[in-house]
């Protein structure tokens, strides 16, 4: 029953869609549901995935929907992962499909200029960003506040993988050939 609380609580599914697995799983349990063969039917049929099946278990606080777009996975492989207070999340634009990172930043942290009601030109600035198409700039599309329930911002952008040019210098200086193909 927790589960099934916490899966409609998590926003992942529409309320019709969580009555029809529910009924499908009632259905072929035959009435009495075994969490880890519910798990298991749900990540099978690819309702869920591995990510959201443990934040679900874990009971995890983390929105694991944001406006449109879905929480597919932290982003470990990110480079801006190192940066304090900061969380990073893989997600999915859910009418586009495109998946993108989510930079999640609590409100209480922001600095003045980076809080959309302190600095009503925010959104403004990262629409017109979004048009720059250049390889060494990271690209910005949407700016969501106080999205999934929470007191968070979230700044999403292109997924980036890879290392940052900090922590690629720390390691001694490029070659002219290798800078240039820095993107």
């Amino acid at each position: 029953a927790k589960f099934w609380k916490r899966l409609q609580a998590s926003q992942l599914l529409t309320a019709s869609r969580l009555e029809a697995i529910r009924a499908e799983c009632e259905r072929l349990s035959e009435g009495t549901i075994d969490v880890k063969a519910l798990v298991k039917h749900l990540l099978g049929k690819g309702v869920l995935n591995k990510f959201q099946v443990k934040a679900l278990l874990a009971s995890q606080r983390s929105p694991l929907v944001y406006g449109e777009y879905v929480v597919l996975d932290e982003a470990p492989g990110s480079p801006l992962r190192d940066r304090p207070g900061v969380e990073l999340v893989h997600l999915r634009h859910v009418p586009t499909g495109h998946e993108v990172d989510g930079i999640v930043l609590r409100r209480d942290r922001l600095p003045p200029s980076a809080d959309p009601e302190r600095s009503p030109d925010l959104k403004p600035r990262v629409a017109k960003a979004r048009a720059v198409r250049q390889g060494q700039i990271l690209r910005a599309y949407d700016v969501l506040v106080g999205a999934g329930g929470s007191d968070n911002l979230v700044i999403v952008v292109d997924a980036v993988r890879g290392e940052t040019l900090a922590r690629r210098l720390a390691r001694g200086s490029m070659s002219a050939s290798e800078a240039s193909s820095v993107t």
